[in-house]
């Protein structure tokens, strides 16, 4: 006699596997286009405005610490490979910030100076698998937690201090929050590992509180731009006002 109970649980076990690696390979997909919004606004404005540098490093080193951990756990591509291409992305974003901030004071220089050499030469090492102790990696991983925290509230602060977002891209923190919310799903699947589970969905959170700040400071900034050109065809009447003046001075 048939165990319907079993074979419906095992259809049911084996529909969400493959829904987890249809939904992973769809995150992978959608990550080419995840920081694109914001690399074009900063290009195209030639502004870092409001970008907090300390939150693009600690972010770079957040999604190199992730996707080096998922490696070492031989976990699948559909799990950790938008880590790899949000990298790429997001050192893109660090190096316009580098050309179009300026870094005047010397400490400044020396940390743009070392740290693409240092964080290669940490990627190296790691890469290295038994370089490293299973307690390490561990550390490596629970590191995540403390990395984007520095990264999301560094931002959250700057942002809120000069009631500004700067070229932060609502769409890219869209595509962020439905990313996290459906790498949790996954990762709950596939791995049910909490050090990779936890970053993840405390990322989602802070995503959260980002996305609002864009919502409540984008048309602030939207208002301030637009008064801009105001004051400098105010300030353009003076002279004319003036003109005009000795002009009369003259006529009488």
């Amino acid at each position: 006699m048939l165990d319907i109970k079993f074979i419906f649980s095992k259809i049911l076990e084996y529909s969400i596997w493959i829904f987890s690696k249809i939904l992973g390979f769809s995150i992978l997909g959608f990550s080419f286009i995840f920081k694109i919004p914001q690399i074009l606004i900063m290009y195209f404005t030639k502004s870092a405005d409001g970008l907090s540098e300390m939150s693009c490093m600690t972010e770079i080193l957040f999604y190199l610490n992730t996707a080096l951990f998922s490696y070492h756990s031989n976990l699948s591509i559909s799990t950790y490979g938008e880590n790899v291409i949000i990298l790429s992305q997001s050192i893109t974003i660090l190096v316009l910030l580098y050309q179009y901030s300026s870094g005047n004071n010397l400490l400044v220089k020396i940390q743009r100076l070392l740290f693409f050499p240092l964080i290669s030469a940490y990627a190296f090492v790691c890469l290295q698998d038994k370089l490293l102790t299973e307690q390490q990696w561990e550390i490596i991983a629970a590191s995540s937690l403390f990395l984007i925290s520095v990264s999301s509230l560094t931002q959250i602060f700057k942002s809120f201090r000069e009631k500004s977002t700067g070229p932060l891209s609502s769409i890219t923190f869209i595509l962020a929050i439905a990313g996290n919310a459906s790498r949790l799903f996954t990762l709950i699947v596939e791995s049910g590992d909490w050090l990779i589970i936890a970053p993840t969905l405390y990322s989602l959170v802070l995503n959260v509180v980002l996305l609002v700040q864009i919502f409540i400071f984008a048309p602030k900034q939207e208002e301030k731009d637009g008064d801009e050109p105001k004051q400098e065809e105010k300030d353009g009447d003076e002279p004319k006002q003036e003109e005009d003046g000795k002009k009369k001075n003259k006529v009488s």
